[in-house]
């Protein structure tokens, strides 16, 4: 902005202080977006994604079921979420959920290991290659949907099989 002086016919009002940076209209709070994920339902939070309107938060005792569900598994195989899913998943959604996405992952994690023992009579190396990298994975991916359900969010294995719904 100059310091020239204002011309008589300028409309603006003299209180009017200085622009420096634009100043974007800011939609209202309930406003729909028409645009990018939002138009569809779906709404950027700082940590996930949630449904738009919002949907209900599981309460603590739901959040460590939810966990319990997916860490269980590294020592119990599939029984813990089987076991998770028909206790405490008859009484919370969100726990059934998550002992259904653990037990489908158990299910995938239960057909590579037969795929990688029917390899090992083909091929040692190829075999056991494919048996350590599945428990390695199914040990990591584990403990991070547990970490993620117990923040009251959906953890989703990414190659399972959706046998369990």
């Amino acid at each position: 902005m100059s310091n020239a002086p204002r011309q008589p016919d300028d409309p603006r009002p003299d209180f009017a202080p200085p622009v420096t940076e634009p100043v974007w209209p800011s939609p209202a709070p309930d406003a729909v977006p028409v645009y990018g994920p939002a138009a569809f339902g779906w709404q950027n939070g700082p940590d996930r994604l949630h449904a738009w309107p919002p949907q209900p938060e599981p309460d603590p005792a739901e959040r460590t079921a939810m966990a319990r569900a997916h860490w269980i598994g590294v020592l119990t195989h599939w029984v813990g979420p089987l076991v998770t899913l028909l206790t405490a998943g008859k009484r919370s959604a969100f726990v059934w959920d998550e002992a259904a996405e653990s037990l489908n992952w158990e299910i995938t994690v239960a057909c590579l290991v037969a795929l990688s023992v029917v390899l090992m009579m083909v091929s040692r190396l190829l075999g056991l290659s494919l048996l350590l990298l599945v428990v390695a994975a199914s040990v990591v991916l584990r403990l991070h949907a547990a970490s993620v359900a117990s923040r009251g969010m959906h953890a989703r294995y990414p190659v399972a099989l959706r046998l369990v719904r």
